[in-house]
């Protein structure tokens, strides 16, 4: 079968049905919209429907408390020290850029974005409403000022007229003498208003609400998604200033609130729903879909990778169209299932429980109300004029009109709500067992711990704890490896100057155009067996083992750098941010001078054995001299890289200093041959 190029009509159909038959698309997914809308309301603790009027509608909170104790701990794993991910060089050439691009992925994630706050949002997603999804990009700025000067000399005004981002916008010149020798002397000086572009480019990283997200049912992972969406909603100023034609832009429809999704409404909890009206046209909202979807657009049988732009209802108008390289996106998910892209969240595991906890404290208050306040009895008959009154009213010490005895009699409701404890108890055991949080591992019930040994309880916390770590490490090894891989793959297609950034207490230059993007990615997750109290303890024991092995002479096991990983490990398992503070990394520390010979052990006495040791020590010395040359000659091309760039800016600044200064003078020229022609 032939195939033929797509246009813009065939290509804008092809990817508006992929749009409506995505998962998490308007009325396509009513089921997963219902669940994930679902597990927000029984995050928030929200009535079920079924009250009745003189009952109890207590909710119990668990998927609330559930997903608050899981996320400090899953954010001590990734936000406690310095870096999030280490990045591991694929050959020798990228040891020294591996370091770099660590630390300086690391500062664009945590100093330029909002590292902590972006963790947080993505893995509350997650544990809420199945999977977090979050958004990055290079964002391109530009920022105009005006500036004025007065009385610049020659040399400056000619230097701040070559900066390609400064714009002249008045200029005048001034004569003046000045004393020079006893002699007069003519000096130029020059008043100049110039109007400064500043342009900059950034990474940009954003959490995505779920239900913006669009996916091709088919896919399994990001990777092999044949379609992702992003709905989103843009002011008509925004896309105007975006680029897009104005008269397009003011044809399409306004945004309305019976668009909203079902998790929308859920979320914005109805009356907040933000309204896309406003008085103001250009501050109207449109509904824009982001397409990133695979597709043969060039008719060579091969589908291709493009970003495609729809705005309005149903994506009624195709804004624009470019080929990309990457899926923008990163998603983790607490439970993966397999073969599917939507697994299980923490809510979906603890929203039955929360049901059924909540009817037994129902049913409990309800029988505490009625033992407290039982129903009576009345016989009518038998009370005076009032009496009815006397006992509608009942007050404490009141009296009730009768004409006789037993004219009112309490009817007795036994107390029945004790026997609902233990199955409260139950319910508590079976959320652990799912989750790994109970009252006992959390420490809030000091009850249960009371006649618990200190084995038990450590056994009960590290069990508890597996649930935990099993979450952190899936999302290490999904979302948060896949969102670190591409922002390096940004960095080092967009970023072409170098930009220094004070890292470690240090100001470095970084250019990642020269950095490997198929480095592959560590996360720096914090896992271990056992408590923080108990880690602290390990890593103690080994440190005193290490300075025991390095007191004499390291024993070919131990090494400085060895003892500084050990006590980074400790401060950052103590709680503290940063270890530079606190010790020096043995790597940066200027070389000093070799320690005096230690004395020969003594030889041998087999010499087969002696032959081989000399052979082994040989073959430890080359590769330590080859580890050596190749670190040497990292850091020289890293010099000779920074000194091109410097001397190809400086060319350049004299390039255009020339240029400004030949401007200059012709203008003056003319100037001139003006003024004399008119003389």
């Amino acid at each position: 079968m032939t195939r033929k190029t797509l246009n813009d009509r065939e290509l804008h159909a092809v990817v508006t049905a992929e749009v409506r038959d995505a998962l998490g698309y308007l009325g396509t997914d009513s089921d997963l919209a219902e669940e994930r809308a679902d597990a927000l309301r029984y995050y928030m603790g929200e009535p079920f429907g079924d009250e009745r009027e003189g009952r109890s509608k207590v909710v119990s909170r668990d998927v609330a408390d559930t997903v608050e104790w899981i996320l400090p701990s899953l954010l001590r794993v990734f936000a406690a020290g310095d870096d999030v991910v280490r990045f591991e060089p694929v050959g020798p050439e990228d040891e020294a850029f591996a370091a770099q691009a660590s630390d300086y992925v690391n500062h664009v994630f945590a100093k330029e974005n909002k590292g902590f706050l972006i963790l947080y949002t993505w893995f509350k997603d997650a544990l809420i409403q199945k999977n977090g999804i979050v958004k990055y990009w290079w964002e391109e700025r530009e920022s105009t000022a005006k500036e004025s000067y007065a009385g610049l000399s020659e040399p400056e005004f000619v230097a701040l007229a070559a900066d390609p981002d400064v714009e002249v916008l008045e200029h005048s010149t001034q004569e003046g003498v000045i004393a020079s020798n006893g002699a007069g002397a003519a000096v130029i000086s020059h008043d100049v208003t110039i109007k400064r572009t500043r342009r900059d480019g950034r990474v940009r990283i954003e959490p995505v609400p779920p239900e913006e997200f669009l996916i091709s049912r088919r896919a399994r992972s990001m990777e092999d998604a044949a379609f992702v969406g992003h709905r989103v909603y843009k002011t008509r100023s925004e896309l105007i200033a975006a680029g897009y034609s104005r008269a397009v832009v003011e044809d399409l429809p306004t945004f309305v609130e019976t668009d909203d999704s079902e998790e929308e409404l859920a979320r914005w909890d109805g009356d907040e729903l933000p309204s896309g009206e406003s008085r103001d046209p250009m501050m109207q909202t449109v509904e824009v879909v982001e397409a990133y979807i695979k597709v043969d657009a060039d008719g060579d049988g091969i589908a291709e990778l493009m970003k495609v732009t729809l705005a309005g209802a149903d994506g009624g108008v195709l804004l624009d169209k470019e080929p990309i390289d990457h899926v923008p996106f990163a998603a983790l998910c607490p439970v993966p299932m397999p073969h599917k892209f939507f697994g299980l969240s923490v809510a979906d595991l603890v929203m039955d429980l929360q049901r059924i906890k909540s009817v037994l404290w129902r049913q409990m208050l309800d029988n505490l109300y009625l033992t407290n306040n039982p129903q009576r009895e009345v016989i009518v008959s038998r009370l005076e004029k009032g009496g009815l009154d006397d006992v509608l009213n009942a007050r404490v010490g009141g009296i009730i009109r009768a004409k006789q005895e037993g004219a009112v009699r309490e009817l007795a409701v036994p107390h029945a709500a004790a026997a609902s404890f233990p199955m409260l108890e139950y319910v508590d055991k079976v959320r652990a067992g799912r989750t790994g949080v109970s009252p006992a591992v959390t420490g809030i019930d000091a009850e249960a711990l009371s006649n618990q040994t200190a084995t038990g309880v450590n056994q009960m916390s590290a069990a508890a704890n597996q649930r935990i770590e099993l979450i952190a490490r899936i999302f290490a090894e999904t979302g948060v490896r896949d969102l670190f891989r591409g922002l390096l793959r940004l960095l080092i297609t967009h970023q072409d100057k170098a930009r220094v950034v004070r890292l470690r207490n240090q100001w470095v230059p970084m250019a990642p155009a020269r950095w490997n993007p198929e480095m592959d990615v560590t996360v720096e997750v914090g896992l271990g067996h056992g408590s923080r109290d108990q880690q602290i303890g390990y890593l103690s024991q080994i440190l005193n083992l290490q300075k025991e092995a390095l007191a004499n002479g390291g024993m070919g096991m131990v090494t400085p750098k060895n003892l500084y990983n050990t006590l980074a490990k400790l401060v950052q398992w103590a709680g503290l941010k940063s270890v530079a503070p606190y010790f020096g990394d043995p790597d940066q520390v200027p070389t000093q001078s070799p320690a005096p010979p230690q004395p020969p052990a003594p030889p041998l006495q087999d010499p087969a054995q002696a032959q081989l040791a000399a052979m082994i020590g040989l073959e430890q010395q080359r590769a330590a001299a080859e580890m050596q040359l190749k670190k040497e000659r990292a850091e020289a091309d890293l010099t000779l890289e920074r000194e091109k760039q410097l001397a190809r800016l400086a060319l350049d600044r004299e390039i255009a200093l020339l240029k400004a200064k030949t401007d200059l003078d012709l203008r003056t020229a003319k100037m001139q041959a003006e003024q004399q022609a008119q003389a």
